[in-house]
């Protein structure tokens, strides 16, 4: 979720807590964090709040649109987050360290693919 301030959350966070949502720690950004666990405290949903524009929205959002656009990439990932989820032991930190690797390696990728789409829209539709 992107935001122009944190300070403009104070509701929102609110809502996110009644909804039974915990503020947790994210240890690659700056971004805020809150998560809902299921009975057996599995994360089984994330919220990253991030300010708009910033270079993790960017990543964010290049790594998502880079994905939709590369299925391939997609099973990859997917058959790695599988392998962490049966191997971590329900420890987030390792699965999270797990990703770590692919993220590193990809996210330039992910920005770089982005980059040449911005860059070729602005051009126009005939390239002008």
């Amino acid at each position: 979720m992107g935001v122009r301030s944190f300070n403009e959350l104070s509701g929102t966070l609110m809502n996110l807590e009644k909804l039974g949502f915990q503020k947790s720690d994210n240890r690659f950004s700056g971004d805020l964090l809150y998560v809902l666990q299921d009975e057996q405290r599995i994360r089984a949903v994330q919220v990253h709040i991030l300010i708009h524009g910033c270079k993790q929205w960017h990543n964010c959002v290049d790594f998502r649109d880079y994905m939709n656009s590369h299925r391939e990439e997609v099973w990859k990932y997917e058959a790695l987050k599988l392998n962490l989820v049966e191997n971590c032991h329900d420890v987030q930190m390792i699965y999270t360290d797990g990703k770590k690797s692919y993220m590193d390696k990809l996210l330039p990728i992910a920005r770089e693919w982005a980059k040449s789409r911005r860059d070729s829209f602005a051009e126009g539709p005939l390239g002008t």
